[in-house]
């Protein structure tokens, strides 16, 4: 998923020194940091910026409340016994 970028082709030999696009703090791939892309554009994210991320859409989507979590997990098993019975 990772892919290093070279500032330009005359220093193709030095790889970019990448940086969190949220928080601006070194990545360290090693480290659980993320490399990847949104759609075209290339984004990182230091392991705290994206457990934060993370942590944010739970509570945006409600799985952070025990009846939201078992409505849902209710909705997937009539969607799998829906799709097994066609």
């Amino acid at each position: 998923m990772s892919k290093r970028i070279y500032k330009n082709s005359s220093e193709s030999h030095k790889p970019h020194k990448m940086t969190c696009n949220i928080c601006d703090s070194d990545i360290e791939e090693d480290n659980g940091d993320i490399v990847g892309y949104f759609g075209i554009c290339q984004v990182s994210f230091c392991v705290w910026c994206m457990s934060s991320m993370t942590d944010m859409i739970i509570q945006l989507q409600g799985f952070n409340d025990i009846a939201t979590l078992e409505e849902r997990i209710n909705e997937l098993k009539e969607d799998i016994l829906y799709d097994t019975s066609k």
